[in-house]
This record gives C-alpha cells, sequence and structure tokens, in this order.
C-alpha cells in the first residue's frame, strides 16, 4: 500500500532544501517528487518587432 504527504515550501538560492517529516511516516523507503512552476516563455524581440510590424497598414497598396 502506498500513501502520499504534501508540504508547500519555497527553493532558497542555494537550492537545497532540508524537510522535517511527520512521526506518522514510517521509516523506511520513499520517493520524493519536486512540482515547481516554470516561468512563462517570453518572445523575443525580434518575433514582437515582426508581429508589430505585420500588423500596420500597408500604405503602398490603392
Amino acid at each position: 500500500m502506498q500513501a502520499y504527504y504534501e508540504i508547500e515550501t519555497q527553493i532558497p538560492q542555494n537550492h537545497q532544501l532540508q524537510l522535517q517529516l511527520p512521526e506518522t511516516i514510517p521509516a523506511g523507503h520513499a520517493k520524493i517528487a519536486v512540482i515547481y512552476e516554470l516561468p512563462e516563455a517570453t518572445e523575443n524581440k525580434a518575433a514582437k518587432m515582426a508581429a508589430f510590424l505585420n500588423g500596420l497598414p500597408d500604405e503602398t497598396e490603392e
């Protein structure tokens, strides 16, 4: 049988965590998973400029 325990924390600049588990969790083999948010992907400046220029009206057409 498996059980699940969850706790939230902040990852410090040194990327080291210290974890104290409750006494109700027995000693023995365990798996630890780290689930974290990825920063939003930002478009590069060239792509933003191209999108802006493509949105401008074409003044050469009559």
